[in-house]
């Protein structure tokens, strides 16, 4: 179960010794305001230097290594019949969004 587990996962190997350059400069740079949050020039460079070449999984894309484990959703029926009770039980209001439910 561990070693599915771990598998599943699919753990990314990281360059320790970056992290707390890195942090270390970001921080100086925050009280500098050397860049806003959503503009960050040095977001690429830095998980270059942390992961290396390694490309973490996509949202949503199935995992290389499942081990015993099995995909509850989406696209499962035991998802289907889930989403089905739920909108017999939970009546939506039209003020909330629908995300806010799942």
């Amino acid at each position: 179960m561990v070693k599915d587990t771990i598998g599943l996962l699919d753990v990314a190997p990281f360059n320790r010794e970056a992290i707390p350059k890195i942090i270390q400069r970001r921080l100086k740079d925050a009280k500098n305001k050397v860049y806003g949050s959503k503009n960050d020039p040095y977001l690429e460079k830095d998980l270059r230097e942390i992961l290396g070449d390694y490309v973490p999984r996509k949202f949503g894309e199935i995992p290389k290594y499942m081990g015993n484990y099995e995909i509850l959703c989406p696209g499962t029926k035991m998802y289907a019949n889930v989403l089905k009770m739920k909108s017999k039980i939970i009546k939506e209001d039209p003020n909330l969004s629908s995300k806010s439910l799942v």
